[in-house]
């Protein structure tokens, strides 16, 4: 008797992205400039006390990750890992190269795109940033998210650990669900009220069947300036924030693979 050959029910079925089915509710715009009020941004005591009120700025993972993770819309851990040669410039656009390298694999296919760099990163000192890291002799980006031992945790997850836990609950009027990767939904959201095309939505956030300018490795002129018109569009939440004119690093000792912070530790 012939076998039937089995059927694949995945031609009959649209996927469903983890991005859609694990949405979650978006932050405002308040809330956006509530979390950039904080010591990180405004000015804490120093190295050892972020989250104290102070005088002191200092630039590092903390201070740009939300950052980016707001005026690019991207995952927290595509941006956690970048390494400083995946920030390029061509036609004098300067944007980012979301790409598998040695530091973590990218979501899917769709996930490999481009990002321009907003002009209000740039306001706030991100070209500057990077530019002391590589004088540093530094690779990564933020070197500080590297997890220490024998673990699996990814770079993202660091930070999560290290300080997301703690700026969470300051957020106002914070509903259940809304976490840090709720500020890609307020991207998104946002750009679909501008009435942003889709197909330049999908560039911005890689999210399947963008299949366009955002994936090209070397992009044109046309390209980078589709997307920059695109990132402009993201609410500035950060208006109140000085330009960032003087970089201050992290000392070296704390620019490497440590343990997350144990619990109870707020500094």
């Amino acid at each position: 008797m012939p076998i039937a050959e089995p059927i694949d029910f995945g031609e009959f079925t649209a996927p469903i992205d983890k991005d859609e089915r694990e949405a979650r509710l978006r932050y405002t715009r308040e809330q956006g400039e509530a979390i950039f009020r904080l010591p990180p941004w405004t000015g804490c005591v120093g190295v050892e006390e972020r989250l104290k009120p102070g005088s002191k700025v200092i630039h590092d993972g903390l201070f740009y990750l939300l950052l980016l993770v707001w005026y690019t819309g991207a995952r927290r851990e595509e941006l956690a890992k970048l390494m400083l040669d995946d920030v390029e410039e061509r036609h004098g656009i300067n944007y980012l190269l979301i790409r598998p390298t040695i530091t973590g694999r990218i979501k899917n296919k769709s996930a490999r795109r481009v990002i321009v760099i907003a002009d209000e990163l740039i306001r706030l000192g991100f070209l500057r940033y990077v530019e002391a890291m590589r004088a540093a002799g530094e690779t990564l980006l933020f070197p500080e998210f590297v997890p220490g031992g024998d673990t699996k945790r990814k770079l993202g997850d660091v930070f999560y650990k290290l300080w997301w836990i703690y700026i969470a609950p300051t957020v106002p009027d914070r509903k259940r669900g809304q976490a840090m990767h709720s500020a890609r939904h307020t991207v998104s959201d946002e750009l679909k009220d501008q009435e942003v095309f889709i197909e330049f939505r999908n560039d911005l956030l890689g999210h399947k069947g963008a299949g366009g300018e955002g994936m090209t490795r070397y992009p044109g002129r046309a390209s980078l300036e589709k997307l920059k018109a695109t990132v402009a569009k993201i609410p500035i939440v950060t208006g109140h924030l000085p330009d960032q004119r003087t970089i201050r690093l992290l000392p070296q000792k704390l620019r490497q693979a440590r343990p997350t912070r144990a619990k109870g530790d707020r500094a």
